[in-house]
Order: structure tokens, then C-alpha cells, then sequence
């Protein structure tokens, strides 16, 4: 993929692949799918109908994902940990990284193979914040149905302990990926 391997333990290279995997979107055709939630500000909307016509017309959409990007050996917390992607929506390249210039705001969206789900557009602080899936529950509950706990977990983590539990480093760069028990009483585990 053009990254510097030489930031990378020997031993991490397979698993900085298939994080590369994960992170990056192959292009492909894909359906938009949004949210009864979903709201875009008019000051977003050139930049959301430009992912939008990437998406639609199977183009790569790699510009605008997280500016971590740039590096093979960086985590996507909230990606590895609920399957939720986050797109910038600028619409103009950055010269200096060749990615979409960043924006305060982004759109939360989980990427399958035919469709992408616009969640909602949130500024960067909601990246652990449970009402993100409280909107895939309520809009497409059958995207979380193989991730649902049978009983209920002990505790209910608020969106801090969630935030915490991801930044605590373990393993180098792996955060712990809680249960979250959302407000209609199911509990989901390793969506991500």
C-alpha cells in the first residue's frame, strides 16, 4: 500500500495489515442508506454530496477517512470497536497529505459490501458516544443482531468509560472494546 514498514515491528506486520484492511475502503458501487436521524448543516452539504457521488459511483473514498490514515501502525479505536467509520467532508485536497482537508465535523457511517450507512454528522468528540449506536439499533437493528449478549452485563458504561476503556493501552495499541448496554436494554460485544 506505500506505507513505511519501517515503523513496524516485525511481529505486528500481519496484524498492521489486516488493521490496513479494515481501515482502508476498497472502492465499489455502493447503495446510501441514511438514517431517519440524519441531518446535514448546509454548510456540509458540498462536501457530503462529493463522499456521496464517490460512494454512488465506486470510487475510492480513502481521502477522506481519518488523517491517521497516513500511517500503517496507527488504531482506529472506534472503527476496531463498533465497525464505524468516520469521513471528512471537505472538498478540497490538503497538498500536503493528499487526503480531504479536514473538518470539525464528520459523518458516521458503517461501510458493507453494497451499501454504506449514513449514522449522523458529529463533530470528533462523540467517537465513543453510545448514541451513535443507539441510531444503528433504532434504524437497522439487524446490523447489530450478531453482536447481541444473551442477560445483562453487571455494570452500564456512560460515553466516558467508554472513551477511558478505549485509551487505556495494552498490547501497544489496543484499547479494551467494552459490552455497551443500550437504552432499550440490549447489551452489544466486539462489533467491530
Amino acid at each position: 500500500f506505500g506505507y513505511d514498514e519501517s515503523e513496524i515491528e516485525n511481529e505486528d506486520i500481519f496484524l498492521v495489515y489486516n488493521e490496513l484492511l479494515m481501515r482502508l475502503v476498497q472502492p465499489a458501487k455502493r447503495k446510501i442508506i441514511k438514517s431517519n436521524e440524519f441531518y446535514c448543516p448546509p454548510e456540509l452539504q458540498d462536501g457530503l454530496n462529493l463522499l456521496v457521488e464517490k460512494i454512488q459511483s465506486g470510487q475510492s473514498i480513502n481521502q477522506h477517512l481519518s488523517r491517521k490514515i497516513l500511517s500503517a501502525n496507527k488504531a482506529d479505536m472506534m472503527l476496531f470497536d463498533w465497525g464505524i467509520h468516520h469521513f471528512h467532508l471537505g472538498t478540497e485536497i490538503d497538498s500536503g497529505k493528499g487526503l480531504i482537508k479536514g473538518t470539525k465535523y464528520v459523518v458516521f457511517a458503517i461501510v458493507q459490501k453494497e451499501s454504506v450507512y449514513l449514522i449522523q454528522i458529529y463533530d470528533h468528540d462523540h467517537w465513543a458516544d453510545k448514541d451513535v449506536l443507539e441510531i444503528v439499533e433504532k434504524n437497522w437493528p439487524s446490523l447489530l443482531e450478531k453482536f447481541k449478549t444473551e442477560g445483562t452485563p453487571r455494570c452500564s458504561l456512560n460515553n466516558n468509560n467508554i472513551k477511558q476503556l478505549r485509551t487505556i493501552k495494552r498490547l501497544k495499541t489496543c484499547g479494551i472494546n467494552p459490552v455497551v448496554t443500550l437504552s432499550s436494554g440490549n447489551a452489544y460485544t466486539s462489533i467491530g
